[in-house]
Protein backbone atom coordinates (compact mmCIF):
# COMPACT_ATOMS: atom_id res chain seq x y z
CA UNK A 1 0.00 0.00 0.00
CA UNK A 2 1.47 3.36 -1.02
CA UNK A 3 0.00 6.85 -0.74
CA UNK A 4 1.15 10.39 0.02
CA UNK A 5 0.55 9.76 3.73
CA UNK A 6 2.64 6.59 3.91
CA UNK A 7 3.76 3.22 2.63
CA UNK A 8 3.07 -0.16 4.21
CA UNK A 9 4.15 -3.68 3.35
CA UNK A 10 3.07 -7.01 4.85
CA UNK A 11 5.34 -10.03 4.53
CA UNK A 12 3.65 -13.40 4.79
CA UNK A 13 6.60 -15.79 5.11
CA UNK A 14 9.82 -14.81 6.84
CA UNK A 15 12.75 -16.35 8.69
CA UNK A 16 14.21 -13.17 10.28
CA UNK A 17 13.85 -12.59 14.01
CA UNK A 18 11.68 -9.51 14.67
CA UNK A 19 12.56 -7.27 17.61
CA UNK A 20 10.92 -7.96 20.98
CA UNK A 21 7.18 -7.34 20.71
CA UNK A 22 5.45 -4.34 22.26
CA UNK A 23 2.32 -4.72 24.41
CA UNK A 24 0.01 -4.56 21.38
CA UNK A 25 1.39 -7.92 20.21
CA UNK A 26 -0.41 -9.67 23.06
CA UNK A 27 -3.62 -9.37 21.04
CA UNK A 28 -2.69 -8.82 17.41
CA UNK A 29 0.06 -9.65 14.87
CA UNK A 30 3.63 -8.39 15.25
CA UNK A 31 6.75 -8.53 13.11
CA UNK A 32 5.26 -8.75 9.62
CA UNK A 33 4.08 -5.18 8.78
CA UNK A 34 6.54 -2.45 7.85
CA UNK A 35 5.48 1.21 7.64
CA UNK A 36 7.11 4.39 6.36
CA UNK A 37 5.44 7.75 6.94
CA UNK A 38 6.78 10.98 5.41
CA UNK A 39 9.45 12.52 7.66
CA UNK A 40 9.65 9.53 10.03
CA UNK A 41 11.92 6.50 10.27
CA UNK A 42 10.64 3.17 8.99
CA UNK A 43 9.10 0.95 11.65
CA UNK A 44 7.44 -2.37 12.37
CA UNK A 45 3.87 -2.05 13.67
CA UNK A 46 1.23 -4.30 15.21
CA UNK A 47 -1.77 -5.04 13.02
CA UNK A 48 -5.00 -6.95 13.18
CA UNK A 49 -5.73 -7.01 9.45
CA UNK A 50 -3.96 -7.73 6.18
CA UNK A 51 -2.95 -5.50 3.29
CA UNK A 52 -3.42 -8.42 0.88
CA UNK A 53 -6.99 -7.64 -0.09
CA UNK A 54 -8.51 -8.84 -3.32
CA UNK A 55 -8.17 -6.16 -5.97
CA UNK A 56 -5.57 -4.20 -3.96
CA UNK A 57 -2.56 -3.34 -6.15
CA UNK A 58 0.61 -5.34 -5.51
CA UNK A 59 4.09 -4.18 -6.44
CA UNK A 60 5.56 -6.98 -8.57
CA UNK A 61 9.24 -7.84 -8.93
CA UNK A 62 11.09 -5.18 -10.91
CA UNK A 63 8.41 -2.54 -10.30
CA UNK A 64 8.71 0.84 -8.61
CA UNK A 65 5.91 3.10 -7.36
CA UNK A 66 6.02 6.62 -5.94
CA UNK A 67 3.68 8.92 -4.04
CA UNK A 68 4.90 12.31 -2.85
CA UNK A 69 8.42 11.86 -1.47
CA UNK A 70 8.00 8.09 -0.95
CA UNK A 71 9.24 5.49 -3.41
CA UNK A 72 8.96 1.72 -3.09
CA UNK A 73 10.81 -0.81 -5.25
CA UNK A 74 10.27 -4.55 -5.38
CA UNK A 75 12.94 -7.02 -6.47
CA UNK A 76 13.31 -10.77 -5.97
CA UNK A 77 15.73 -9.87 -3.15
CA UNK A 78 13.07 -7.86 -1.26
CA UNK A 79 11.15 -4.60 -1.00
CA UNK A 80 12.59 -1.20 -0.11
CA UNK A 81 10.63 1.99 0.55
CA UNK A 82 12.48 5.30 0.94
CA UNK A 83 11.53 8.90 1.76
CA UNK A 84 13.65 11.03 -0.60
CA UNK A 85 13.24 14.12 1.61
CA UNK A 86 14.83 12.50 4.69
CA UNK A 87 16.52 9.27 3.59
CA UNK A 88 14.36 7.28 6.04
CA UNK A 89 13.47 3.80 4.83
CA UNK A 90 12.46 0.24 5.47
CA UNK A 91 13.67 -2.80 3.58
CA UNK A 92 12.38 -6.30 4.04
CA UNK A 93 13.02 -9.73 2.55
CA UNK A 94 12.26 -13.25 3.68
CA UNK A 95 15.47 -13.47 5.72
CA UNK A 96 16.23 -9.88 6.84
CA UNK A 97 14.91 -6.39 7.40
CA UNK A 98 16.32 -2.92 7.96
CA UNK A 99 14.85 0.27 9.37
CA UNK A 100 16.21 3.77 9.25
Amino acid sequence: MLGADGAACDIRDYTYQPPPPPLCAQHISWGSRFVLEPGAAGKIVCHGDTLRLEGEPTLGYGQTASAGTLTCSSEAAGVRCTDSSTGHYFQVSRDSYGLG
